[in-house]
């Protein structure tokens, strides 16, 4: 399990970041965790995704990504869904058919957000990777880079929408969208084994939660503010996050790593250290090992984009990161080569991680 779904799940945002910022050159694609946004967003009746119960199933990840520069600021969101597995391309392709309900269940102005579908396969000759994009449209906002920031200054407030189960309609359509892949096949006649189909499974299907088309701006400050507060909490700055969280998060302001185990000898937070010629600001860890030597691990973000963000000056923070995102990959290279017994990860948001022996 671990193997299909942990990596499965971090293979699949990799690859869609990189999949996004490609096709969108110059934007910042964040992953967002749906259940935390949703219940951040005043959301009633969200639950946990991950319950035995089918029809509660959502997506994993928002991906949100965001613009801001050359005049004019913006925000879009992909749908994430992740899949693992061991199996062959058969069953790759069913878990792909029955995620695309699942990217369904957000609907803004009564219209799917577009989405991806990544799904991992891992065998002893390699790991294979594929993904579906079912078709989605909107943009969540357009603006200037000064109403950027004073959007998400302001908490969104508490939202009263309505969820339920999938129309025939709407699982209908999904099913032409998927038309050669998986198990589905539909014809221009409304087929009445389709319909047969969507009545005995209508209690496994995912609940849709509905925003409607006035609420684009509101869950675009819900989506944003939460990927600022995400970086902030990687540095360890969990006061300054508290600018960009609701009364209804408040509750879960420490990560895992906030409480490291008895064994760790040190644990410093609001520590700077170098990755090549950029200052990280971040929490650094170190713990004893045999021989003398100790396993040091460093989590952080780039000051300056640090410094931004807890500023609340989230184009500038967007704007730095355009800048220095083609030198950082040259900058993991070197610093991951720098010296022995160590390994380097910086990520386009301005988040780096060093672990190393020393």
């Amino acid at each position: 399990m671990a193997q299909s779904e942990q990596l499965g799940v971090g293979l699949a945002l990799v690859v869609a970041k990189r999949i996004l910022e490609r096709k969108y050159p110059g934007w910042l694609f964040s992953g967002v965790d749906v259940d935390v946004a949703l219940a951040a967003g005043f959301i009633e009746g969200v639950g946990l995704v991950r319950q035995k119960n089918k029809a509660t199933m959502r997506p994993d990840y928002f991906l949100v990504g965001r613009r801001a520069g050359g005049g004019s600021s913006g925000c879009k969101v992909y749908v994430l869904e992740c899949k693992g597995t061991h199996g062959n391309a058969y069953h790759s392709r069913k878990q792909l058919a029955t995620a695309s309900l699942q990217v369904g269940s957000v609907e803004v102005g009564a219209r799917t957000l577009p989405s991806l579908i990544v799904a991992s396969r891992l065998s002893t000759s390699g790991v294979s990777i594929d993904v579906l994009d079912p078709p989605g449209n909107d943009d969540l906002w357009a603006g200037e880079p000064e109403e950027f920031d004073a959007l998400l200054s302001d908490d969104p407030g508490p939202q009263q929408w309505t969820s339920g189960k999938p129309t025939f309609e709407q699982f209908y359509a999904r099913q032409r969208e998927l038309l050669g892949v998986g198990e589905f096949e539909s014809s221009d006649a409304e087929p009445a084994a389709d319909r047969t189909e969507y009545e005995a499974n209508l209690e496994e299907l995912p609940i849709i939660f509905q925003v409607p088309e006035d609420g684009k701006e509101w869950l675009f400050r819900i989506l944003a503010r939460n990927a600022a507060h995400s970086v902030l909490r990687f540095a360890g700055d969990n006061t300054s996050a508290l600018q960009f969280t609701s009364p209804r998060t408040e509750v879960h302001q420490r990560l895992p790593l906030d409480d490291p185990a008895p064994d760790w000898e040190t644990f410093t937070v609001s520590s700077e250290s170098s990755i090549d010629s950029h200052r990280f600001v971040g929490v650094k860890y170190s713990m004893p090992l045999p021989n003398g030597a100790s396993l040091e691990i460093f989590r952080g973000v780039e000051k300056g984009m640090y410094e931004n963000l807890r500023e609340g000056k989230n184009s500038a923070y967007l704007r730095r990161a355009h800048r220095l995102r083609d030198a950082w990959a040259t900058v993991a290279t070197r610093a991951a080569a720098s010296g022995p017994h160590q390994a380097v990860s910086v990520g386009s948001d301005g988040t780096g991680l060093r672990i190393r022996v020393v």
